[in-house]
């Protein structure tokens, strides 16, 4: 799979992303443009019109009468911080870069942008804090209505070691493995590959799909086949728990069966073929 064309949602928690560093490293390796994206949410602006809206200041906990102009100068701040830092980090590893600003709401000028791109960032989620790792309604919505690549990036985590493909479907052999070993061999990656069956003959099906697929250019790969129930549960709970990237088909059996909203459980990034 080539990646030319990379884009990166942000927002005001730029400064804040541990994965930007990887992410402009990787685009310098690969050659590609990072081209980051900050949307000044319309949503937002058309509630801070509102005649009853007010604003609670942290340190006096008193309401007052929201602003829209200042909310405009806060955005247009927010948008030049994150330029600046998209600009640092990406000089620092001397990738190509641009950053362009839009106004609309949020998913679909992402999804707009995205239509050129071979691969969208998005935060993975929105709220900081809980107990529980959920998906951001942003990620949600881009999931539901992109066709390409999606890499969910938690502010807290970086791109890391080892690259893991999950795979549970023949023909999904290609499409996985294949932005997987490019994501690897880029970022200098160990890469494994799970063969995710619940059957020994599901598991051998795999494996013929694999062994077929792999001399056309598959990297260098450590493969586990798994062909029992319990077997599968594990490995599910290790790969969230231990993948530096999980590399999947949104499609596929495993969410399938427990909902998108299972790749929030991952503690590293997780990438999303379509």
């Amino acid at each position: 799979m080539n990646l030319r064309r990379i884009l990166l949602a942000l927002d005001a928690t730029a400064r804040e992303w541990r994965g930007l560093e990887e992410l402009a490293a990787l685009a310098a390796r690969l050659e590609a443009e990072l081209v980051g994206l900050f949307v000044e949410d319309l949503d937002l602006l058309h509630a801070a019109a509102r005649p009853e809206a007010r604003e609670i200041g942290l340190a006096s906990a008193s309401a007052q009468v929201f602003d829209p102009q200042a909310l405009d100068r806060t955005l247009r701040g927010l948008a030049r911080r994150a330029e600046r830092r998209l600009a640092e980090v990406a000089g620092r590893r001397q990738a190509r870069w641009s950053f362009q600003v839009a106004r609309g709401r949020v998913p679909a000028e992402l999804l707009g942008a995205a239509a050129g791109a071979d691969l969208l960032v998005v935060g993975r989620s929105s709220r900081r804090g809980t107990p529980r790792r959920r998906l951001g309604s942003t990620a949600r919505r881009i999931l539901a209505a992109r066709e390409g690549p999606v890499l969910l990036l938690p502010p807290e985590t970086t791109l890391q070691a080892p690259v893991v493909a999950w795979i549970d479907a023949a023909e999904d052999v290609p499409a996985v493995a294949g932005v997987a070993g490019t994501l690897a061999a880029a970022a200098e990656s160990s890469l494994t590959v799970h063969l995710a069956a619940d059957t020994p003959e599901g598991a051998a099906a795999l494996a013929a799909a694999w062994q077929e697929w792999s001399p056309g250019g598959a990297p260098a790969a450590r493969v586990v086949a798994h062909g029992d129930a319990a077997a599968l549960a594990r490995a599910r709970r290790d790969v969230l728990a231990h993948a530096g990237v999980l590399v999947l088909r949104q499609g596929g059996r495993w969410l399938r069966e427990a909902g998108v909203e299972a790749v929030a459980e991952a503690v590293g990034p997780v990438l999303l073929v379509s």
